[in-house]
């Protein structure tokens, strides 16, 4: 048992330094993210569908940009569409975890056609999961998102997307 209690002791005092002072710095890169949007329904009810329903011509692409300071990530994900430009500004928390990074954070969202600019519309949620390699992130994501946050009740009350950037580390 003590044996035990001392190792866990030795994870904790090595794994907070690391990820409270690893990985500051800004981030960049191409990010590409399905057109449909989900609910947490869809995806356990009709895995198959969900899943053929993702294809290239089937995405949104873009570029994300994000901030680390220790634990605090803001990050920007723009994606262009049909004459329109789909954002999502969100804050949180990351843990750089060494090779694996994961981060949750909330925030806006905005649309513009270039003659007007909506911001704030939707409130958005995302999660994401990092592969940090060198200066290089793969990273997958899921972003919620609600135009009602008091409504939601439900995880079916969410619709959800997915999608991959590549980031490079400044």
């Amino acid at each position: 048992m003590k044996k035990r209690m001392v190792l866990i002791m030795i994870v904790i005092l090595l794994a907070i330094p690391a990820a409270v002072f690893a990985g500051d710095g800004l981030s960049f890169g191409p990010t590409a993210m399905a057109l449909d949007g989900f609910t947490l329904g869809d995806i356990i009810d009709y895995p198959e569908e969900v899943a053929e329903s993702i294809s290239s011509e089937n995405l949104y692409y873009g570029g994300e940009v994000r901030l680390d300071l220790s634990i605090f990530q803001v990050s920007t994900n723009a994606f262009y569409s049909n004459e329109l430009i789909e954002g999502f500004v969100n804050a949180g928390v990351y843990l750089d975890l060494g090779i694996i990074g994961l981060g949750v954070s909330g925030g806006a969202t905005y649309v513009t056609d270039f003659s007007d600019i909506e911001f704030g519309e939707y409130y958005s949620a995302k999660a994401n999961v990092d592969l940090i390699l060198g200066s290089m992130i793969l990273s997958g994501f899921v972003i919620g998102y609600t135009d009602e946050p008091d409504l939601v009740e439900t995880p079916d009350d969410l619709v959800g997307v997915v999608g991959a950037s590549v980031l490079i580390q400044l």
